[in-house]
């Protein structure tokens, strides 16, 4: 939102507002701005979920609304747990990072909220935090089988820590920084799904097991309203990060952009850029969303016992192959 900054001071400096003040004001417009891109993109999320499962798996006349999708979203189990403070605790371990991951997200060249430059470890980090609640989960269960459908979660969703991070390590290599932004665009000649495209396939296959979707789900079950809403907010933006990293994240696929209609110096081009590059992370985003919900309807699931034995004996080769075909191709020059 940094094409808002400058007409934001000049409104302070007008009416004299104290320096302290207009800075919590700046970041408090930003994080409601976020609030409401997560609600407004969970609703748009769950209905589209259920419309496209139902029409792959044939059913006819699907009974989902907006009204059905939100009580989807906010709905919860009816699980009971020995020790209700951690129940009713877990779930911040889930909301809270997915909230400072949205700030990392570059959803345009100015549309960013806060700049570092180990933006991709620092979200994959507090992608993986929610495992955290899950140990809680396991704690606060009631029953023995929901304490064991838990920590395989848990032990599931490390089993592809070692083969997302070595993809990651491919991505850094192709950028030269960690940074998302510098990712963004070191790929404006060509995006990394061409080089990486061995890297694609593993994050693909990653997502499934972080979001505990078919044919990676391990059985575990929310245990409030909150968990289900962050759950539907991981989702978009793990693909959106996956978009980021190997389909050029915000940046155009074609050379026309209807921004250059304005002149470069008016606030009208500042819109209609950051508004369509918005447009086109989005769009990348419900592409990846509609190959998982695809995955996920067509694909039967993996037993619990062959996860462990599905990542060591394909998943790592193919993330360490890809890595070396990466820095050979860094290496060898082929890409700058």
């Amino acid at each position: 939102m940094n094409f808002l900054l400058q007409p934001f001071v000049s409104l302070t400096l007008t009416y004299h507002i104290p320096y302290v003040w207009a800075f919590f004001i700046w970041y408090a417009i930003q994080f409601a701005a976020i609030a409401v891109l997560m609600l407004v993109f969970a609703i748009v999320y769950a209905v589209f979920e259920v419309k496209i499962t139902a029409k792959l798996s044939g059913e006819k006349n699907p009974q989902t609304s907006a009204i059905s999708a939100i009580k989807s979203i906010f709905k919860s189990d009816e699980t009971e747990y020995s020790d209700k403070f951690s129940a009713r605790f877990t779930p911040l371990f889930t909301i809270v990072p997915i909230i400072f991951v949205w700030f990392l997200m570059p959803f345009s060249s100015s549309f960013l909220t806060v700049k570092t430059d180990v933006g991709m470890l620092l979200f994959f980090a507090l992608m993986l935090f929610p495992i955290v609640g899950n140990l809680f989960n396991a704690i606060s269960a009631n029953d023995k089988y929901q304490k064991i459908n838990e920590l395989r979660s848990c032990i599931q969703s490390t089993l592809f820590v070692v083969p997302t991070m070595l993809v990651l390590g491919g991505v850094s290599v192709l950028a030269n920084s960690f940074s998302l932004q510098d990712i963004v665009v070191a790929q404006k000649n060509l995006w990394f799904i061409i080089p990486s495209l061995l890297g694609f396939a593993v994050m693909i296959i990653s997502t499934f097991a972080i979001l505990n979707k078919k044919p990676l789900n391990a059985l575990s079950n929310s245990i409030s309203p909150l968990s289900n809403f962050a759950k539907h907010i991981k989702a978009f933006i793990l693909c959106a990060f996956t978009a980021t990293l190997f389909l050029g994240g915000y940046l155009s696929p074609i050379p026309v952009m209807i921004c250059d209609l304005f002149d470069k110096t008016t606030m009208a081009y500042q819109f209609a850029l950051n508004f369509e590059q918005a447009f086109w992370l989005i769009l990348k985003t419900f592409v990846l969303l509609l190959t998982i919900i695809k995955i996920k309807v067509s694909t039967p699931k993996i037993r619990t016992e062959n996860v462990n034995i599905f990542v060591w004996k394909y998943l790592l080769p193919l993330s360490i192959i890809n890595l070396m075909i990466v820095c050979l191709i860094k290496c060898g020059g082929f890409y700058a």
